[in-house]
């Protein structure tokens, strides 16, 4: 039985998995479930296992199970990006994106200008792309701190200019400079609760 998209869980047995691409990430109350899940897989499949849990879709899970929290991290990942780039931190930076400066006393923040900066060769472009691509995946994992800057580089990766890659490198100092990200779950007694009008625009 399917439960969202990816989500699937078993109708009789305690048992419920999310599937993305070849990795399976599996919640069980009893060990039979979770072997006679495996079984069926083998029928088909060559399976590996890793029965405590400790890492999936590239993601380092570190349980701890009397408190209800788990820490999701993604260990060496900056660092080995990093040296994919040939990047090295030129200044320490501790905020991911230069935001427009606060004027005090005016009674209208404007925006920035559109940069008038010129643009970047083929090369450079492909880098500012391959940077997005590179860290959209721990933005989405473990470091929500990288949404803006990403999504900002992002928007300008179709015909980037000089200041886009200077926001780019601004990224790549802010990544090396912090520690690595962890993102802390812990369960929680809150029930979501949604009513919704069947008769609305009907």
């Amino acid at each position: 039985m399917v439960t969202t998209k990816a989500n699937w869980k078993h109708k009789t047995r305690q048992i419920q998995f999310t599937l993305v691409v070849d990795n399976f990430g599996v919640k069980y109350t009893h060990q039979e479930d979770a072997e006679h899940l495996k079984a069926v897989l083998e029928q088909d499949y060559t399976v590996t296992v890793d029965w405590s849990g400790s890492r999936y879709i590239g993601i380092t899970l570190d349980w701890d199970y009397s408190r209800g929290r788990v820490h999701l991290s993604m260990p060496n990942y900056v660092k080995k990006a990093l040296k994919l780039f040939g990047h090295k931190i030129r200044r320490e930076q501790h905020t991911p994106y230069q935001c427009a400066p606060v004027i005090y006393g005016a009674k209208v923040q404007y925006a920035k200008p559109k940069p008038t900066s010129p643009p970047v060769d083929a090369k450079t472009k492909k880098f500012i792309q391959q940077v997005c691509g590179k860290f959209l995946f721990l933005r989405r994992a473990v470091d929500s701190t990288l949404l803006c800057p990403i999504s900002a580089i992002a928007s300008q990766s179709a015909n980037p200019t000089e200041d886009t890659l200077e926001q780019t490198l601004v990224l790549l100092d802010y990544i090396g400079t912090q520690e690595e990200a962890v993102l802390t779950y812990h369960a929680s007694q809150m029930v979501v609760a949604v009513h919704s009008d069947a008769s609305y625009c009907s």
